[in-house]
């Protein structure tokens, strides 16, 4: 009988596991896609680069078993707003099921705005404000303020 030596668990940063940053990670998410359902005990039936348009580039884009889309976001470092926005801006434009965010460290506050995302209980309403240049032949350029629903 051979015998097995356990050791104890050591945690690691994943920036010393992938060196190269989240784009190796993603590389790597992409050739072990079942990791990535392990990781996330959700059953993607497919993971990969994602594209939604010439304009934006999300790092996973995964489909599950009832063929909804899922986007995954992927940052080695602390979380950030510019990370969450393009979260919700994919996830919206693509219509998607599931929207995930593998992020190495989290900010207390950025936990919190996803559970309150996920709680849906705020009905958000957006107003174009912003400057239109208005001319007229007393004035060089005066800059006014429009705002439309």
């Amino acid at each position: 009988m051979t015998q097995q030596v356990i050791g104890r668990p050591l945690r690691v940063s994943a920036r010393e596991v992938w060196r190269g940053g989240s784009q190796e990670l993603i590389d790597w998410f992409v050739d072990h896609p079942s990791a990535l359902n392990d990781m996330l005990d959700l059953p993607f039936v497919s993971v990969q680069r994602g594209r939604v348009n010439s304009s934006y580039a999300v790092d996973l884009l995964a489909e599950d078993a009832e063929g909804r889309p899922a986007v995954i976001e992927v940052s080695l470092s602390r979380s950030g707003n510019a990370g969450l926005g393009r979260l919700i801006t994919y996830a919206s434009v693509l219509q998607a099921g599931t929207a995930v965010w593998i992020v190495e460290d989290i900010t207390a506050e950025h936990v919190s705005a996803v559970g309150w995302l996920n709680r849906g209980s705020i009905d958000i309403h957006v107003d174009r404000f912003g400057p239109d240049l208005i001319h007229s032949p007393s004035s060089v350029g005066v800059f006014g303020a429009e705002m439309a629903v």
